[in-house]
């Protein structure tokens, strides 16, 4: 099957909402702006990239090959995130972040795209009522933070456990089945763009890099800020 464009946009706009929460999260963590992303409007910004992502990776898990490698590759690197942010942020480092869920669904993608209906709607409902029994509880087993399950004082910069957030990579799989298997799409014009596309591709190396290069900026206009002032 020839690449869809549709795929690359909608990976596209999961991008650029990933980078503009990231800016409203570093200009108030780093610099200080009296702005909140936890509630409201900024938090459903965050969000809604996040779930768009892995929507769009269950979508592209019947289009890809070597997932074993893919996953490989992914935890790599999400091994790294999770380095970086325990020496910067300490407590609140990235232990199960979206990199290491998706990771981890390319591995599974290998049995869950052999599964018929049924049998993916028992894994959603199945998600989700592990998903209620997680927020209630709380353990000591640190191994169980993947599943959703998580001790008390328990923070992280980003989390999206397998609980509840497989059921969006199963909906990416029914997508995929339902709409671009069947040779339609879901939006009613084409989406042919280069740029689109170029973006689509680099996503995994924009997401890697686009936090040092947005606090890169900010840090430059702060200190240029300074600078005027002084002279």
């Amino acid at each position: 099957m020839k690449r869809i464009g549709e795929i690359d946009f909608f990976r596209f706009l999961a991008i650029l909402f990933m980078v503009v929460f990231h800016i409203v999260y570093d200009l108030k963590e780093f610099m200080g702006k009296d702005i909140n992303y936890e509630v409201g409007f900024w938090y459903y910004i965050g969000k809604f990239s996040g779930v768009l992502f892995i929507i769009v990776a269950g979508v592209s898990s019947n289009l890809g090959k070597s997932p074993i490698k893919k996953a490989l590759k992914l935890y790599i690197f999400a091994l790294l995130i999770t380095i970086i942010t325990y020496i910067v942020f300490k407590e609140q480092y990235i232990r199960f972040g979206i990199l290491h869920f998706l990771a981890t669904m390319t591995l599974l993608s290998i049995i869950l795209n052999r599964l018929n209906f049924p049998w993916l709607i028992l894994i959603q409902l199945s998600s989700y009522f592990l998903y209620k029994v997680a927020q209630n509880i709380r353990i000591k087993n640190p191994f169980l933070i993947p599943f959703g399950f998580i001790h008390y004082g328990f923070v992280s910069i980003d989390y999206y456990p397998i609980f509840p957030y497989i059921i969006y990579y199963i909906f990416g799989i029914f997508i995929f089945r339902l709409i671009y298997k069947r040779r339609k799409r879901i939006l009613p014009f084409e989406v042919e763009s280069k740029y689109v596309e170029f973006i689509s591709r680099r996503s995994l190396e924009i997401y890697l890099l686009h936090q040092p290069v947005i606090l890169g900026v900010l840090y430059c206009i702060k200190l240029s800020q300074k600078l005027t002032f002084l002279a």
